[in-house]
């Protein structure tokens, strides 16, 4: 998963829209956005946080400036506990060379120290935007975790993943909300399994908010997964 790896596959596929979001970690994140930028590919800086409830939720941004002060906020919110690299394996972050320039010694799987009202918070007042992630897995997601979806909480969608589109491949909406799926890759032939067509004017969180609420002619067209269409939505 080196980042001209990721790259390479994302274009090949025809993804003309894409985001990394790595666990606890947004350095990785910016390097890619920068090699993301130098191939006219749009891109948006993106982390999967782990909140105190143990759920997983999507924050993106497409400022970097804004993402790199949320990871710093992120960060500093981590336990400190190391990581240990026999059991959980490396934590690198590299450049845009792919040169290793940091081992990360706290390990990122834990929790962070913020709840799921704070994040939400946050990520508004930083320009950012929130999706609950994988919300059909019983494992790290809001249903898993609390049984339900906090309406206070007013996410603009839901992210489901690849095999719940298997299982319900005409599904384009969950307890009221729009779905959006990802591939959610950890190993580069994942990439495109299942992919969110948008019709957007740009490439910006402000068109995607837009998209995600249906505004002004834009929105989700349709749901894909192994690149075959699902429907027309």
């Amino acid at each position: 998963m080196s980042p001209s790896r990721i790259l390479e596959s994302v274009v090949g596929m025809g993804i003309n829209l894409v985001a990394i979001t790595d666990h606890n970690a947004t350095l990785n994140s910016v390097t890619l956005g920068k090699m993301a930028r130098k191939r006219s590919l749009p891109f948006f800086y993106g982390i999967e946080v782990q909140t105190q409830e143990e759920a997983h939720l999507l924050v993106y941004f497409d400022d970097p400036s804004s993402f790199e002060l949320f990871g710093k906020e992120i960060y500093d919110r981590l336990p400190q506990v190391k990581n240990d690299p026999q059991h959980f394996g490396d934590q690198v972050a590299v450049d845009e060379e792919e040169n290793v320039i940091y081992f990360e010694e706290k390990l990122l799987l834990n929790s962070v120290a913020i709840s799921l009202e704070g994040l939400s918070r946050l990520v508004t007042k930083m320009g950012g935007l929130v999706i609950p992630a994988h919300v059909d897995s019983f494992h790290f997601s809001l249903a898993g975790q609390l049984g339900f979806i906090p309406p206070e909480l007013h996410f603009p969608a839901l992210e489901v993943s690849h095999a719940f589109l298997k299982k319900n491949p005409s599904a384009r909406d969950l307890l009221g909300y729009p779905l959006v799926s990802f591939s959610d890759a950890h190993y580069p032939e994942e990439i495109g399994r299942a992919v969110t067509v948008l019709q957007m004017e740009s490439p910006t969180l402000e068109e995607l908010r837009y998209a995600l609420e249906g505004k002004g002619g834009r929105g989700i067209i349709r749901l894909e997964i192994g690149r075959e269409p699902l429907g027309n939505g």
